[in-house]
């Protein structure tokens, strides 16, 4: 489960440019959160795995680290 933290613009070589935040996604950390507080009460037979993902707008790549991460042997 997840939600992305950064607001940044398309181009990374671009500190200039306002970021607004009118793609970040504050509303999926915060569920995320909440998630996480309310479900470690219980006991699962499996992992879960909450994160707060940087770099989605961009490529989604902390999605792609958190997955490679998760496939590694």
């Amino acid at each position: 489960m997840s939600g992305d933290i950064d607001s940044r613009v398309s181009d990374v070589m671009d500190y200039t440019s306002d970021a607004p935040g009118a793609n970040d996604n504050a509303s999926g950390v915060a569920g995320t959160l909440e998630a996480a507080r309310v479900l470690s009460q219980y006991k699962f037979n499996g992992s879960i795995v909450y994160a707060a993902l940087a770099g989605e707008e961009q490529g989604l790549f902390g999605g792609r680290i958190l997955a490679e991460t998760c496939t590694e042997k």
